[in-house]
């Protein structure tokens, strides 16, 4: 199995800055990964216990202890832009939104910079969440929509995953794709298959299914077969109208008249056909052009 080698940049000013490290100017630059494992040990964290807790994941991880994953840390945006426009560009960006009492415009500013500037997947992870959606559904940022997303600090909002779990899902899941994940606190083994090309894809899971039912038929360990079973074992179908490209559920009978369905398929061969993406849309919608 192959990996490769990626960058994290967390940039948050509720990093601890220790007297030590102030003195030894540690903080005019990236925070370098052996000093933020330390602060992580061995600092408080009041009121950071969340960003703690990710930066723990991230950094305990069998493939940050190999160096396959390098972490630094930046206290403030414009230290971190620094670094990408004159020493090197991360792969995932951990960007806190609030820092002091910088305007909002500012935050906003800034992640546009970074996002702009690199090709990095930008987590936008605060404790501030519910009132970030406006800067981010503004027109300048539409170009770059499929590169960030917006986590709350500690939040799980019904979800299998906390904010910090998944944002440790994706970054491993950039290193490599078979792994033990972490949901609700249980390491899990993954095996990427037909059916969940990446642990993130759990979240189309959730979405189609009861969340309890699904980490209770996935809590020995996440491959094809126990996928497959998952998705098998819901009775309903979706047709397929081969003429005009179109997925749809047989709850219609409306649709049903209207259209002409060549195919009664399962939800197992919806996704290998199309994905979990296509499943999930398509039971949203009731319809769907595919």
């Amino acid at each position: 199995m192959s990996e490769k080698n990626i960058t994290v940049f967390v940039v948050d000013d509720n990093i601890p800055q220790p007297q030590e490290f102030v003195e030894r100017e540690v903080y005019n630059k990236a925070i370098r990964m052996s000093d933020m494992i330390h602060l992580v040990e061995g600092e408080d964290w009041a009121g950071e216990k969340n960003l703690q807790e990710l930066l723990n994941f991230i950094l305990s991880h069998r493939l940050a202890v190999e160096e396959k994953i390098i972490v630094k840390g930046f206290t403030h945006p414009e230290i971190c832009l620094r670094h990408i426009e004159t020493i090197g560009k991360p792969d995932v960006v951990v960007y806190d939104w609030e820092y002091g009492s910088e305007h909002d415009n500012n935050s906003s500013n800034w992640l546009k910079e970074i996002i702009g500037l690199t090709d990095a997947f930008v987590f936008v992870y605060s404790g501030v969440r519910h009132f970030i959606p406006t800067h981010l559904n503004k027109r300048s940022f539409d170009e770059f929509s499929d590169r960030f997303q917006l986590f709350g600090k500690g939040s799980k909002d019904d979800s299998l995953f906390s904010s910090e779990e998944f944002i440790l899902q994706y970054i491993v899941s950039r290193v490599q794709a078979d792994n033990l994940i972490r949901i609700q606190g249980i390491d899990i083994n993954f095996l990427s298959s037909g059916y969940l090309k990446e642990a993130k894809d759990i979240l189309y899971l959730e979405n189609i299914f009861d969340r309890v039912l699904v980490l209770e038929q996935l809590k020995n360990g996440i491959d094809e077969n126990s996928v497959k079973k998952l998705l098998e074992g819901n009775e309903s179908r979706i047709l397929f109208d081969s003429e005009k490209g179109l997925l749809f559920t047989d709850e219609s009978d409306l649709i049903a008249k209207r259209f002409k369905p060549s195919e009664s398929l399962t939800y197992a061969e919806v996704v290998l056909r199309h994905g979990l993406k296509v499943l999930q849309e398509t039971l949203k919608r009731g319809l769907l052009k595919v």
